[in-house]
């Protein structure tokens, strides 16, 4: 349900005061905050997918138990039985839906340490390429793969074969096997203009992120280097413009403008804004 809901629901029990509903936003009101940050921290709820502009709460206790995950009834705290295969599976999971990505890149986005990032990544490949491992492309459950790039950043990716070795550098890169396929399928979506929001994945998701933009796109992202950042527009790949809260377009230094791009540009916006009106 809605967080509105759920709050109205307790202000009418007597959890929360009136003054603490949904529309307020008095001081005492951040007890409602808390009372969700410490039911999602036990267990009892989850935040869900999105409805309009807003993520829905979920009950969370009929979820699968911690049991059922990656670790396994040994748990998965440090230096238990299922801390290793955890974070294989973290690492699958990321190299999945984020590659070509670098043991940097994993690192700083678990904040492990180098060489676990690097060893959990190693696992992955090891465990998505075994006879018994069971692939369902659906499900994004596929084989991950080495790989080098070449060329600098209009370079290509070029696979590594299974032999590369257990420790086979910094400057390999890790993928799902078919990404070159998927890429070649869907070139065109992935060059397409999207007017993505702050935190997202394509940009918070790398420690490495001169694919994307340079350091004054950076600074254009969060001019106050306070991880306060805008929501961008990125086209074939690159940022060409962010768009402040109420306020309009601020383009990138380096974006080529033209009629083709200012038109693209302004249709995602709209299209996006249409989304979240319905």
């Amino acid at each position: 349900m809605p967080r509105a809901r759920l709050v109205s629901a307790w202000v009418e029990a007597g959890l929360l005061d009136a003054a603490e509903g949904p529309d307020s936003f008095a001081t005492g009101a951040g007890r409602r905050r808390h009372l969700l940050t410490r039911l999602q921290r036990e267990g009892v709820l989850v935040q869900g997918p999105r409805q309009r502009n807003e993520h829905l709460i979920v009950d969370a206790r009929d979820l699968p138990a911690a049991e059922t995950g990656p670790g396994g009834s040994g748990g998965v705290a440090h230096g238990a039985p299922g801390y290793r295969a955890a974070l294989a599976e973290i690492a699958r999971r990321y190299a999945t839906s984020h590659g070509p990505v670098s043991v940097a890149d994993l690192s700083r986005w678990t904040t492990l340490p180098l060489v676990e990032a690097a060893r959990a990544l190693e696992d992955a490949v090891e465990i998505t390429n075994a006879a018994a491992y069971q692939t369902d492309a659906d499900a994004a459950r596929v084989p991950l793969a080495r790989a080098r790039a070449e060329g600098g950043l209009r370079g290509t990716v070029r696979l590594l074969g299974a032999d590369a070795g257990a420790t086979p550098g910094r400057d390999v890169l890790y993928l799902r096997a078919d990404l070159p396929e998927l890429l070649e399928t869907n070139r065109r979506a992935a060059g397409s203009t999207l007017f993505l929001p702050s935190f997202d994945e394509l940009h918070v998701g790398y420690k490495g992120r001169l694919c994307l933009t340079d350091a004054a796109g950076e600074r254009l992202i969060c001019p106050a280097s306070n991880g306060m950042f805008r929501p961008l527009l990125v086209d074939r790949g690159r940022v060409v413009a962010v768009r402040p809260v109420g306020e309009g377009l601020l383009w990138a230094d380096d974006a080529r403008r033209s009629a083709r791009l200012e038109t693209a540009v302004d249709r995602a916006v709209r299209r996006v804004e249409r989304r979240l009106r319905q």
